[in-house]
Parts: structure tokens; C-alpha cells; sequence
């Protein structure tokens, strides 16, 4: 296995765990949200553990959106550096443009076709 196919591996791990953090995280919230608190003390209390909740939330979304975004590029830099074996001019430059404007990956695709069958 190649080093980016492990990374992929402990993303893929990541994003589980993030996905169980947030799940346990809402439900708290939720739990904290019904629980009915008598004295203005216990409400105070409450509110602040309801809004370090919604930071942690917030925080964890961030987190996982971070980790997307380098799970990404680690992608299109092995996309990169397969089609660069078989000689596609420019490629860096294509992959680079077909991530960031998606709508026009196909010609990107197409122009890659082409050039790996000139090669042929």
C-alpha cells in the first residue's frame, strides 16, 4: 500500500469517528435541551453547557470540513500523479481547474483521453 493509500485509510477512520462525536454531541444537546431546571442557578448552568455544546459542534463541523478539504487534495494529487505517468501535458494545471470548477471536468477528462491515446 502507498502512503496515500493509507492517508486515505485514517481519513476514512476520521470521518467515522467525527461523524460518532457529532451524533453523541447533538443528542446530548438535545437531552440538555429537555431537561427542565427549577432554580435561576440550575438555568444559568444549563444555558452554558448548552452553548460549550454548540461550540463543540461548531468546532467538530469545522474540523471535519478541514479534514474533507485534505482528503481532497490528497486525491487530485494521486489523480495527478497517475495520468503523469502516462505522459498528459500539463495535467497539474487541468486537475487543479477540474477540482476547482467542477462543471468542467468532463473536458478536462476528455482532453486527458485524448492525450493518453496519442500516446498509445
Amino acid at each position: 500500500m502507498s502512503n496515500s493509500e493509507l492517508a486515505l485509510g485514517l481519513y476514512d477512520k476520521l470521518f467515522i469517528q467525527y461523524g460518532d462525536a457529532l451524533k453523541l454531541v447533538d443528542s446530548e444537546i438535545q437531552n440538555n435541551k429537555k431537561a427542565n431546571v427549577a432554580t435561576a442557578a440550575g438555568k444559568k448552568k444549563a444555558e452554558d453547557e448548552l452553548k460549550s455544546l454548540e461550540q463543540l459542534t461548531e468546532y467538530l463541523t469545522y474540523s471535519r470540513v478541514s479534514r474533507t478539504l485534505e482528503r481532497n487534495l490528497l486525491l487530485v494529487d494521486g489523480a495527478v500523479n497517475r495520468f503523469t505517468e502516462f505522459g498528459a501535458p500539463d495535467l497539474n494545471l487541468m486537475a487543479l481547474h477540474s477540482f476547482v470548477y467542477p462543471h468542467v471536468s468532463c473536458r478536462c477528462r476528455d482532453q486527458v483521453g485524448r492525450s493518453c491515446s496519442d500516446e498509445r
